[in-house]
């Protein structure tokens, strides 16, 4: 078995900066503290620099297009913090890029690009903590940037690199090309015909 062990070189801590703060207030918490009684749970949105920003940059017009056409490979990278649990409220900090949150998040008549924020956010919340979350039962608290306190976060530093990088075939062809996925063993003469 090979561990590796992340070294305080492979993350950045960051001190998050606040952005806006959603409320859930019919949170079944079952699976995850085993409580009968729902809760209610607050999300945190906040950002920084270091988190890169999501590869394409659309509107919310070219979004739309995209999810219209059943086109939903739209990514957000986002880190979802730790389950803060207190006595009848639970908060998780939520972190984006901070050129994004500006950009799609921050002004006052980004509500679609919020709602779909807020679908990405609650599927990592239910992967990470087994919590599900409706997104179309929350509210964007008006006068709130935080609620309770926003604990330090550790994020991974990593290498921009595309997933899937395209590379020149030996021999030379108009419509066959050898796609390369990095990390990953290639089978030898693997090729894919692109037309």
């Amino acid at each position: 078995m090979n561990l590796k062990v992340e070294t305080v070189q492979d993350t950045w801590t960051i001190t998050p900066t606040p952005g806006y703060v959603l409320k859930f207030t019919e949170v079944n918490m079952k699976k995850v503290f085993g409580e009968t009684s729902e809760h209610k749970c607050f999300l945190n949105i906040c950002h920084c620099e270091e988190l890169p920003p999501p590869i394409d940059d659309i509107d919310e017009d070219e979004l739309a297009a995209r999810i219209d056409k059943g086109d939903l490979g739209f990514r957000i990278p986002v880190s979802i913090g730790e389950l803060d649990s207190v006595t009848d409220n639970k908060n998780i900090d939520v972190l984006v890029n901070s050129t994004f949150y500006e950009k799609r998040l921050a002004p006052s008549n980004a509500n679609f690009f919020r709602h779909f924020f807020c679908m990405v956010v609650c599927d990592a919340i239910e992967d990470k903590h087994h919590l599900k979350l409706d997104p179309n039962k929350c509210v964007k608290l008006k006068n709130r940037t935080v609620m309770g306190c926003i604990e330090p976060m550790k994020i991974r530093k990593r290498p921009v690199a595309p997933v899937i990088q395209e590379i020149a075939s030996a021999t030379p062809s108009d419509d066959i090309s050898v796609l390369k996925y990095p990390g990953m063993k290639q089978p030898s003469r693997c090729a894919h015909n692109l037309t």
